[in-house]
């Protein structure tokens, strides 16, 4: 179904959902979430595991600052169109860090770049390859 900002208005009212799971393929013309969109996913505190699938541009990845409401996040899934340089990653990690207290996994996926896993004081950064159709376990 074609996400909009609407759609993330209905889901923002969903308060108790514990998982969210955008998943769009890299070639699906799809509409990039912003900062006003996002902002409407911060109602969902109970939220654990969130993925976003194509729904950010790598030069958007800033905007995820907007959830800083998401309190009981342990997990974020993000894949983006292209590999994410190493500078990009060290911004990204530092600004999840930073924005969500209860963040314990951290992963990225893109459909090239090597599969790696390290650690950023508490945080498991996992930097996978994905192709829609992989099977992945978000939680």
């Amino acid at each position: 179904q074609e996400m909009s900002e609407e759609c993330l208005q209905s889901l923002g009212r969903m308060v108790h959902l514990e998982s969210l799971h955008i998943v769009h393929s890299a070639y699906d013309d799809t509409v990039l979430f912003g900062m006003k969109s996002l902002r409407h996913l911060n109602a969902l505190s109970s939220l654990k595991s969130l993925s976003l699938f194509y729904v950010l541009g790598n030069e958007d990845l800033s905007n995820l600052r907007v959830l800083r409401d998401l309190d009981s996040l342990e997990t974020l899934n993000i894949a983006v169109e292209d590999e994410i340089d190493s500078e990009g990653l060290d911004l990204l990690c530092n600004s999840v860090l930073l924005g969500f207290a209860s963040l314990r996994k951290l992963r990225i996926f893109s459909e090239d770049g090597p599969r790696q896993t390290h650690h950023k004081g508490k945080l498991e950064v996992e930097y996978s390859t994905f192709n829609f159709g992989d099977l992945v376990d978000l939680e």
